[in-house]
């Protein structure tokens, strides 16, 4: 099935994003989605560096489930070093840290799976927001997170303006379903119980062993 746009007479096909290599995208549905520009004097929080049409480093990212499209504060070759790093950082937390408090919180909502960072990619509600010309539904100003996109729980696509294209929030290797089930449970394995230290099970399956033993000497006398 073929779909076309009146404005440009773009064919796409159903159950297909395309994209017209402007920044203009298709969706499945037949809308037309024209994503924005950076905003003058706009630079990545990271590195510091201008963020520019001309050095093709803008990105833009949508948020989960209000759909909406806003300006990322960090230039292109930081989000890709987080899509590729961050899954990894965070199994290398979980298992090298001496923090009881840090493991549990780390382990509270498990795994990541998107790409998340509350400074370049903020959901509303983080309180950091900066508004910009980043297309037509990108929130613009105000520091209370308010808005349509104020219950967002993530963040799902990425745009880059280097090659204008669209592209998955999900980290590099993160996993979803019973995969990542297994792997949640086996982490939580690195948590110790209140009042134990690391070995005290083995002591205790020790003594328990020990008196099993001894109980049945006394019943042989």
């Amino acid at each position: 099935m073929t779909m076309t746009t009146n404005d440009d007479n773009i064919s796409t096909t159903n159950n297909a994003d395309v994209d017209d290599n402007v920044g203009n995208t298709i969706h499945e549905e037949g809308e037309y989605y024209q994503h924005g520009k950076p905003y003058e004097g706009m630079c990545c929080l990271c590195t510091m560096e201008d963020i520019t049409e001309e050095d093709g480093n803008y990105v833009e990212y949508q948020t989960y489930p209000s759909l909406q499209w806003k300006p990322c504060q960090f230039e292109a070759s930081v989000v890709q070093q987080l899509l590729d790093t961050q899954f990894q950082q965070y199994l290398t937390r979980v298992k090298s840290t001496d923090c009881q408090a840090e493991l549990k919180r780390l382990l509270k909502n498990g795994p990541p799976i998107y790409i998340h960072d509350k400074h370049g990619l903020p959901l509303a509600g983080d309180n950091n927001e900066k508004g910009g010309d980043g297309g037509d539904n990108n929130e613009k100003g105000g520091d209370d997170g308010g808005g349509a996109g104020g219950g967002d729980t993530h963040v799902c696509k990425l745009w880059f303006a280097s090659d204008g294209k669209e592209r998955s929030a999900k980290l590099t290797n993160s996993l979803e379903g019973e995969e990542r089930e297994r792997l949640w449970q086996e982490l939580k394995k690195f948590i110790i119980e209140v009042g134990k230290e690391v070995g005290d099970d083995d002591e205790e399956e020790e003594m328990i062993m020990s008196a099993q033993q001894e109980g049945n000497g006394s019943i042989g006398d």
